[in-house]
């Protein structure tokens, strides 16, 4: 009788009598067409991979085992099932991305774009590549696949956020649709199973922290922040700009002499229009005087100790990162970034009153009639909106209150 543990040489013997081996062991399995064959073969005669703990059979024919395997990978290593003929000419994946890319490219050349939206998208399908495979054909994608590709996008994110991908990535298949580059509706396979997260969702992940600061938190950070992150904290709360405006903001957008910001607002390609306080503008001197000498020419005022302008990307953010590490070492709790003094900024100015210009500060679009018609707005309600502001930042020292002289015993309007 055979014991369990056998020698050596029993094992050996086995082999050589003809048993066949295990299953999954790819190192002795016969008949193995090249050491970097991806398939093994198995005891019932097909060629066999196991992928995602399931044992898949691709026929007994090597060769077409193995052509089977590639067209079918991706399909596979996604977990989802492939269609049943693929079509060797169909849109796959890959293809599509790359279309989309240099439509948003070209998009970019023309302005149309930001950058940073372009490299948002870009993100975002190689996203899409990794997780349905590039080899998929659009053609054959499945209300399942969508469901399945919602689920892993949602993964560790907030639903703000996965609302953002959804967005990125559904517009990658309607533009499949718009072009004709598929016959079927991607808009109806994307309908049930793609829908991005109610609005309700989003606001309860928001909690019930406010995201602004005080007037107090705000100067303390002032009184410790260094050169350039003071004048872009000032700049925040004098005119809402937010992590991408201080990056890109230019030394030709700025006025000295009369005390003016002008530029557009890169989301919007809104003009915008700041009367700048005198902190502000002492604090832009000072950040002009400390500037390193770039390593290419550029205009920017903000540069690093490396020599680089300021890149705001969804990836990194080096303003927001170095606000963080002054508000946690001034002991400032919660969890406002840098853009919460935007929020703070048309928090406070809304109290002045004049809404009308604390949107064209903020550089938001209007789309009502009204602002179709409105072509301009006085100076006089600009002014109005920062200066209250600043008064709330740095109110007014209340006025000492003089005693009131008494008049002596005896006496009534000074006559004995």
């Amino acid at each position: 009788m055979q014991t369990r543990n056998s020698t050596p040489s029993s094992r050996k013997a086995k082999a050589k009598a003809g048993d066949t081996p295990k299953a999954d062991d790819t190192r002795t399995t016969p008949g193995k067409p090249s050491k970097d064959f991806p398939l093994f073969l198995h005891r019932n005669g097909q060629w066999a991979k196991k992928v995602r703990g399931r044992l898949l059979y691709f026929g007994t024919d090597s060769t077409e085992a193995r052509d089977r395997w590639l067209a079918e990978r991706e399909y596979w290593l996604a977990g989802r099932r492939p269609p049943p003929v693929l079509d060797p000419d169909a849109l796959t994946l890959e293809r599509l991305v790359n279309l989309f890319c240099e439509s948003k490219e070209s998009k970019v050349k023309t302005g149309h774009i930001s950058k940073r939206s372009y490299d948002d998208y870009h993100t975002e399908c190689k996203r899409l590549v990794s997780i349905l495979g590039r080899g998929t054909s659009v053609e054959h994608l499945t209300p399942d696949d969508f469901r399945i590709l919602r689920e892993k996008l949602a993964k560790g994110i907030s639903a703000k956020t996965l609302a953002g991908r959804m967005t990125r990535a559904k517009s990658v298949f309607l533009f499949a649709e718009r072009r004709g580059y598929v016959s079927g509706s991607m808009r109806a396979k994307m309908a049930d199973e793609f829908d991005k997260p109610p609005k309700v969702a989003i606001e309860r992940e928001k909690g019930d922290e406010v995201q602004a600061f005080e007037a107090s938190e705000i100067r303390l950070l002032l009184a410790n922040a260094n050169h350039n992150l003071r004048a872009m904290i000032l700049l925040a709360i004098n005119g809402g700009l937010g992590n991408t405006d201080c990056a890109g903001l230019e030394i030709s957008n700025l006025d000295f002499e009369e005390g003016w910001l002008r530029m557009r607002r890169r989301k919007t390609g809104k003009p915008r229009r700041v009367p700048l306080w005198p902190e502000t503008i002492e604090a832009l001197r000072v950040a002009l005087e400390h500037r390193p000498e770039p390593s290419e020419p550029t205009q920017c005022v903000f540069i690093t100790k490396m020599r680089n302008p300021y890149s705001c990307t969804a990836r990194a953010n080096p303003i927001s990162a170095e606000f963080r590490k002054l508000r946690e070492s001034e002991g400032i709790e919660g969890n406002r970034n840098f853009y919460a003094l935007r929020h703070t900024f048309q928090s406070v100015a809304d109290s002045s009153k004049e809404f009308i210009a604390v949107k064209f500060i903020m550089g938001h679009l209007d789309n009502s009639i009204s602002g179709q018609y409105r072509e301009f707005i006085s100076d006089e309600r600009l002014r109005a909106a920062v200066d209250y502001v600043r008064a709330w930042l740095w109110p007014p020292e209340p006025k000492k209150k003089t005693a009131k002289k008494t008049p002596a015993k005896g006496s009534k309007g000074g006559a004995a």
